[in-house]
């Protein structure tokens, strides 16, 4: 039997943190004590809130739960001899010594970057494994080649997403019916980014409060296959992709407001639904991509593609630098954007033609022009809405308050109802 007097909690507490820390490297190896498995750090984003990071090689980290730290410490405790604490670790002691160390250690002091090239110094959550270069790259041209709309817009957002004061406002809609390069490029963007990518739903049913949290530590989001065309006009995604703080909720654990560095990219057989709002017309980059051959069924074609990746972030980082030059910000084609929203309006128009009328000047009570939407479409609260801003867009339709018979009247002004029989 050891004859090693048993610590009391605090002590065993304080030990186990000295061992997860590596205080002293060489006491570690002491006494035949095994190497705490893994390196782990107090991350604290937001004051209070508390999160654990694992290092790995190349001063990147990760994001982890806590519980890995409690499953380290088991492990651990389960190889020591017991003359060194003369402690049996079980789940619960493993647990304590977790909340502990959380609770006690200095806080992870470094900025952590989105991505950073095999030799530039700093943490991250995604090293690359080489450093951009000037070289040929055939196949990437040849996939351009393929892009009819936003060329350079594309560039200058793939450049972007490696420069951490990029603005977030934009997100890359790749369009295309098939046999275009959008799922090479995926998988390119998966590589590229490892760790800091995550695949994404466009299913509204997947939006939880949970949702924001998968983009913590990541710089590509990406949405897949698309079928959801109105998502981008959600509150969840304006406000991910506005570039303002958002709110992050982890299971069981409170809320907290932080900042992400995720830039959004979705891949589709179909275009948004976005309307001729400013907010829409400013943040979209659409790519419509033509149908090319089968690259893909070449022999070794990605994996040929992925050999000129040095010389392609070179190409997309100097075109982000050069329109970040010039204009500050990344130049979207507004004539692609205006002809897609136009398209998308046009049952607005069509409704405002056999129903109303431009009247410069005329006050029409709300209340009838409502009535008048209501008795001849079916469109829900949340679409009528959308078509009186419309009107207040294309129209220059104006709300106001009037008194109107002793009473006092909401009143839109330049517009009246036409008299019409038509009905939707």
């Amino acid at each position: 039997m050891s004859t090693t007097p048993k610590p009391t909690s605090q002590e065993l507490y304080a030990n186990v943190t000295d061992f997860i820390n590596r205080v002293d490297a060489q006491a570690v190896f002491l006494n035949g004590v095994p190497a705490f498995p893994g390196k782990f750090h107090v991350y604290e984003p937001e004051r209070g809130e508390l999160m654990v990071l694992e290092e790995l090689p190349n001063q990147m980290v990760r994001i982890v739960k806590p519980e890995a730290v409690t499953a380290a410490i088991a492990s651990w405790g389960a190889q020591l001899s017991p003359e060194y604490f003369n402690y049996k670790f079980d789940k619960d002691k493993a647990a304590k010594c977790k909340d502990y160390w959380l609770y006690t250690t200095a806080k992870f002091p470094h900025v952590i970057k989105p991505v950073l090239q095999l030799s530039t110094p700093g943490w991250t959550w995604q090293r690359l494994d080489f450093d951009m270069k000037d070289a040929p790259t055939p196949l990437f041209d040849a996939f351009l080649d393929h892009m009819e709309t936003n060329r350079a817009a594309f560039l200058a957002f793939m450049g972007a997403l490696f420069d951490e004061a990029a603005p977030r406002q934009f997100y890359l809609w790749l369009y295309g019916q098939g046999n275009d390069g959008k799922g090479t490029w995926s998988r390119m963007l998966r590589r590229f980014f490892a760790a800091s990518y995550v695949a994404l739903s466009d299913d509204p049913r997947m939006h939880n409060q949970f949702f924001n949290a998968r983009c913590v530590g990541k710089r590509v989001g990406m949405f897949p296959d698309c079928e959801n065309t109105d998502f981008v006009r959600s509150g969840m995604f304006m406000s991910l992709s506005g570039g303002d703080p958002v709110s992050i909720e982890y299971k069981g654990r409170d809320a907290y407001t932080a900042e992400l560095t995720t830039m959004f990219i979705a891949l589709s057989n179909k275009l948004p639904n976005i309307s001729s709002s400013r907010a829409h017309m400013r943040r979209a980059i659409i790519c419509k991509m033509k149908e090319r051959e089968l690259y893909e069924a070449v022999p070794d074609y990605e994996e040929n593609l992925w050999a000129e990746r040095a010389g392609i972030i070179h190409k997309c980082w100097h075109a982000w630098l050069e329109m970040k030059k010039l204009n500050k910000t990344i130049v979207v084609d507004q004539h692609v954007l205006e002809d897609l929203a136009e398209d998308n309006e046009q049952l607005f128009e069509h409704i405002f033609t056999k129903l109303f009328e431009v009247a410069d000047g005329v006050e029409t009570p709300n209340a009838e022009i409502f009535a008048a939407i209501q008795d001849n479409t079916e469109f829900s609260n949340r679409t009528i809405k959308e078509l009186y801003e419309w009107m207040a867009r294309k129209k220059k339709v104006v709300r106001k308050r009037a008194w109107t018979d002793g009473l006092r009247k909401n009143m839109l002004v330049g517009i009246k109802t036409r008299k019409s029989d038509v009905q939707f």
